[in-house]
């Protein structure tokens, strides 16, 4: 018979499946690898098509599920939030995402890329695409860089008082 385990391992292109069981049991259970360093690689991606879910970048740090919310409730009705934060320290990563009722919240949050602003802070939206509905390979390092940001507008950072 074929290891469950491996099988799984294999499906999902993880690197390192065992080729052989030798006999142990635990031997053959596949671990995922434990991702510290970067805060959302290989997480979400933008796609075209059909979701309901969007992931929300670029968060100021002191924004909570309910500033999230309450920002994004004016495009539909939403079903889950969620701020993701650092299991260690508790501090948000800087990243959520949003579930609404409709695809059509989606397509006008969307509509309106460049526009979203939480505490005077642009956040970047995309559409949210399922883990295991990831290309394979996770070719992407990390943060590409280019095309960050909104478009300018002539308006500086500035910075607080």
């Amino acid at each position: 018979g074929t290891c469950p385990a491996r099988a799984v391992a294999a499906a999902a292109g993880l690197p390192g499946t065992p080729r052989a069981h030798n006999g142990a049991a635990p031997a053959c259970a596949i671990r995922p690898p434990v991702r510290r360093r970067s805060a959302c690689r290989g997480v979400m991606v933008i796609a075209e098509g059909s979701t309901r879910k969007i992931f929300v970048g670029g968060l100021p740090q002191s924004c909570t599920e309910e500033v999230l919310s309450n920002y994004f409730m004016q495009y539909g009705s939403i079903v889950d939030s969620v701020v993701m934060k650092d299991k260690d320290t508790g501090n948000s990563r800087g990243f959520g995402f949003i579930t609404y009722d409709s695809e059509d919240a989606v397509e006008m949050v969307m509509s309106q890329y460049s526009d979203h602003r939480i505490s005077n802070k642009w956040v970047e939206v995309k559409r949210a695409v399922a883990r295991e509905d990831m290309p394979a390979g996770g070719s992407s390092g990390g943060r590409s860089g280019g095309g960050r940001g909104p478009p300018r507008d002539g308006g500086g950072g500035g910075g607080g008082g």
